[in-house]
């Protein structure tokens, strides 16, 4: 934990802030699968987002109810031979 000095003299604690959203690239990395995935995924409803202006922002929440679910399917459907 940092601490620095505040504009009145004494000394404050900073503590680090976690992010209610983030957005698609750091997403994917929290859940450790690739952005093409985490697209699918909000594509296919599976994943919650949010568009906020021209950004889409998945709530920290939702990647921890994700990640939390007992899923035994893939992310992507693989394809059968006909």
């Amino acid at each position: 934990m940092k601490k620095c000095r505040s504009l009145t003299g004494g000394v404050v604690s900073l503590q680090p802030v976690t992010p209610f959203l983030l957005d698609r690239k750091r997403a994917a990395g929290m859940l450790s699968i690739s952005l093409r995935s985490t697209d699918y995924l909000i594509a296919k409803g599976r994943l919650r987002a949010r568009r906020i202006g021209g950004r889409v922002l998945v709530p920290i929440e939702e990647l921890r109810r994700f990640a939390s679910s007992d899923r035994t399917d893939s992310i992507v459907p693989v394809a059968t031979a006909a």
